[in-house]
């Protein structure tokens, strides 16, 4: 994970479980050890398939980005490029 923030001159953002059971808690420790911010927004997870429902989930991001004026912008491009999702 190290290697690859390196090797990446962008931010790099991440979907993560919301901190409700252990593992996804030392999930989110893990991360921040690495040098990524917790976005405590509002985050819903498009569903992979028709019929199924949104997952919550926060957000985290390395770099210069913030939840303050990124999340929208980084929001729609997720649901965009990585789910195909069409506003």
């Amino acid at each position: 994970m190290s290697q690859l923030r390196e090797s990446i001159d962008k931010s790099i953002v991440l979907e993560v479980e919301l901190s409700t059971e252990e593992l996804s808690i030392r999930r989110i420790h893990f991360y921040q050890r690495l040098g990524y911010n917790l976005w405590k927004k509002e985050y819903l997870q498009p569903p992979y398939k028709a019929g199924c429902r949104e997952i919550p989930m926060y957000l985290m991001a390395n770099g210069i980005l913030t939840p303050s004026d990124d999340f929208e912008r980084v929001k729609e491009k997720i649901h965009s490029e990585v789910y195909g999702v069409i506003k």
